[in-house]
């Protein structure tokens, strides 16, 4: 009975999964062990996974770093604490204190398959995964794939690969087959070919779908439904407000056997759940990686687009390669770039034709920068809003057209190879790509460039990218928040605020507010009346740094109290005494689904994760509080608790124009690493504890990262101030590169600009990504 119970589990596991995307796969097969495999989960180890069992730790961060071993890292802190906490036992076990018992894991490249000798009978392997989780997150992804691929009995989460053919086998008329495709993913091919050999061009139809089509779209519903013939709406994402009518209309119809009806769409958050049901649905991916995207540019230019002409043939073998990088770095998002850029093959298009153009012009010499100006400030960089990331795409640009090149192949392109020069080395195409006509067509020197693209690796390296070369480890890091995040989704309650149930809100605000009444239990950030801003001697008014920070106090105790406020109505509601208000209900829905409430996010924008974004508040608040309490013009940019991140620093350079009685544009943010760096400055504010990914600084330079370096190391202190412009500088530009500070790991707000001595290549430091946040 047991061995049937997994073969049908593992069935199940395979049909379901073939209907989600592969990232979306790891999140599928955990709830199936958390919901299935309990036995394997002791008390309060999913709590720990899911970032749950945050709710038993207090805020206090000096207590914190007591209560670990001293030579783990200040980022790594807080999760050994939540470990230590919520499962003593487990950490009791692990003797932590003894650094050399674990120096082989927290450096090792496969962290998961070197732990302690002396550990390995103890530890269930759901606990090597906490355990990875609080010592080595960069390995988390792995970790979780090694344990849930063990406990469901697979070799590996992805399903076999499937194709249309083998699919058909399980279509039947009355059930559309749903084609969930990725961006670049297009099935019209496959779908096309499979149907001429089943029904004939003739009994097959395609309609893409837009506006105008619905009516025309049903009338052939209707028709080939009769018939028996195949229909394919493509792109149906296109019309949502729609597809209830064709759902409807399909329930109405008399099927013929053979009818099948065939949709594509991508995903999209108001596709109509009743339809979805109702198909048999299968995701179509487009293969990733550098590789398969310049394979996939070749195919669809066909024989007629791949120019005679050498360094023409050349230069479009650049674009490809550029385009491909440009849309596979988004697999690094947010180190890759800050978010997912809709790069697209219009740009692809748009692009080719200026290089036409330019080529028909016949110029003596093409001009390249008039290239990268196009390219940069209107194609691919009109899609971004990133300065640093707009940056980036101009160093690719300045890397990969120019003469050394282009015209004379002194130069690779990038890290990887020389474009061809010549059609002398020739190969079968078809083996490496579907057949296609094109393909056969290609001219030598066309087959010469597929030769060289083949030679790519699968696997994108990130040299490809100019990505560090420890890249891997903090992609792990992102995937495994995603993953994290899913699961909580997953628990979020089907059921709208209409519902109220109090042994629901009991048992699923529990952890919420126990987290909260902790936090507050050593400090008075609750009862203190909201000061009066603060009137510091000035002859012209307030001092801003000394306002600033009086300003940021009195916000801090705002936001305490009004979270108070409304977490006191829910605990009122709970307990039976008050009947709950509409905001009160908005509140408690987002909070059970493991949301922070939009109106807390008003006040400030702070994590989504409610536990992490209460934590977070009364930390900043107790930092505020002591600055106020030592109030002068040294203040840390990482007390500023509202969403304006870099109020701090407008507000040190509107005092410093006081101190120096000039204009406001007559002053620039200088920076320093060493001690005493700017001693004529005469505000300066200093960051401390910043983290760094993407290098290793010494203080003295940036250094690459290696393959065993931590994905996220501390920086050193900084200190900032506003000089005058005509001061002498600290770095000369040509030895120092222009960093952002974000605010957290997400990359999504940037706070300031800090100057960063370096060596070599600037535009190499600028494909890395290289970035400080405050909060990692």
């Amino acid at each position: 009975m047991a061995e049937h119970q997994k073969t049908l589990q593992q069935l199940v596991y395979q049909y379901v999964s073939r209907s989600l995307f592969k990232a979306d796969r790891l999140s599928l097969a955990l709830h199936l062990v958390h919901t299935m495999h309990s036995k394997h989960l002791l008390e309060n180890e999913w709590q720990v996974l899911t970032g749950q069992a945050m709710a038993d730790v207090k805020v206090d961060t000096s207590k914190i770093s007591q209560s670990v071993p001293g030579w783990l890292s200040e980022e790594r802190a807080f999760d050994v604490f939540v470990l230590k906490s919520a499962l003593p036992e487990l950490y009791s076990q692990l003797n932590l204190d003894d650094k050399t018992t674990w120096s082989n894991f927290s450096t090792a490249g496969d962290c998961e398959e070197h732990f302690p000798v002396q550990l390995s009978h103890k530890l269930t392997p759901f606990q090597r995964v906490l355990i990875v989780q609080a010592l080595r997150p960069d390995r988390l992804h792995s970790s979780l794939l090694h344990f849930t691929a063990h406990i469901l009995g697979l070799q590996d989460l992805s399903p076999p690969t499937l194709s249309l053919k083998q699919l058909m086998v399980e279509t039947l008329s009355s059930e559309p087959v749903l084609l969930v495709i990725s961006a670049g993913a297009d099935p019209s091919e496959e779908l096309r070919a499979l149907a001429h050999s089943i029904v004939g061009a003739q009994r097959y139809h395609e309609v893409a779908m837009g506006q105008s089509q619905a009516d025309a779209a049903l009338e052939l519903i209707t028709s080939a439904a009769h018939s028996g013939e195949w229909v394919c709406l493509k792109n149906i994402h296109l019309m949502t407000a729609w597809l209830p009518s064709l759902e409807k209309e399909l329930r109405a119809l008399d099927l013929h056997d053979d009818f099948r009806l065939w949709l594509t769409t991508e995903a999209h958050p108001r596709f109509p759940g009743i339809l979805a049901e109702s198909c048999l649905k299968v995701t179509y991916e487009a293969p990733q990686g550098v590789k398969k995207n310049m394979l996939r540019t070749y195919t669809a230019w066909g024989p007629d687009l791949v120019p005679s002409a050498p360094l023409h043939a050349r230069a479009l073998f650049a674009l490809a390669w550029f385009h491909a990088v440009v849309q596979e770095r988004r697999t690094f998002v947010p180190q890759g770039w800050a978010k997912f850029y809709e790069f697209s093959d219009a740009d692809l298009r748009v692009s080719m034709d200026i290089l036409g153009q330019l080529f028909r012009a016949g110029p003596a010499r093409v001009p390249w920068e008039f290239v990268h100006g196009l390219y940069e400030g209107a194609i691919y960089g009109g899609h971004v809003d990133n300065l640093h990331d707009l940056n980036v795409i101009g160093s690719y640009l300045r890397e990969f057209f120019n003469p050394a090149v282009l015209e004379q192949g002194s130069q690779p392109l990038g890290l990887s190879f020389h474009i061809p020069s010549s059609a002398s080395y020739k190969v079968q195409l078809l083996a490496v790509l579907p057949p296609s006509p094109h393909l056969a067509l290609l001219p030598a020197s066309g087959q010469d460039y597929i030769s060289t693209i083949q030679q790519l690796s699968d696997t994108d390296k990130p040299e490809y990218f100019g990505l560090p070369a420890n890249v891997e480890r903090s992609l792990q890091r992102t995937t495994s928040r995603e993953v994290i995040s899913q699961l909580n989704t997953l628990t979020r309650p089907v059921e709208g605020v209409t519902k109220f149930d109090r042994e629901e809100w009991q048992l699923r605000l529990a952890p919420v507010l126990n987290l909260w009444k902790k936090l507050n239990q050593s400090s008075d950030l609750i009862q203190l009346k909201i000061p009066d801003l603060v009137d510091s001697s000035g002859a012209k008014g307030p001092l801003p740094v000394p306002a600033f920070v009086s300003k940021e106090f009195r916000g801090a105790l705002q936001l305490v109290q009004h979270l108070h406020k409304c977490l006191a109505a829910i605990s009122k509601v709970i307990r039976g005494s008050h009947l709950p208000s509409g905001d009160t209900l908005l509140a408690a829905e987002r909070l059970m689904s493991q949301q922070t409430p939009e109106q807390w996010m008003r006040h400030w924008e702070g994590p989504t994760e409610p536990l992490l974004y209460l934590r977070s508040v009364v930390s900043r608040a107790l930092a505020v509080q002591r600055s106020d309490h030592n109030l002068g013009v040294r203040v840390s940019l990482q007390q500023t608790v509202r969403s304006d991140h870099n109020l701090g620093v407008r507000v040190s350079l509107q005092q410093t124009v006081r101190e120096y009685t000039i204009p406001l544009d007559e002053l620039g943010l200088t920076c320093s690493w060493t001690k005493n760096g700017m001693p004529a400055a005469r505000l300066p504010v200093t960051l401390a504890g910043l983290q760094l990914e993407g290098a290793t600084f010494n203080s003295l330079r940036l250094t690459p990262n290696t393959t065993d370096t931590p994905s996220v190391c501390a920086a050193p202190g900084c200190t900032v101030a506003w000089m005058p412009k005509g001061s002498v500088p600290v770095y000369q530009p040509e030895e120092m590169i222009s960093l952002p500070v974000y605010f957290t790991a997400a990359r999504e707000h940037v706070l300031v600009n800090l100057d960063v001595p370096c060596a070599g290549n600037q535009d190499k430091w600028v494909q890395t990504g290289t970035a400080f946040f405050l909060h990692a």
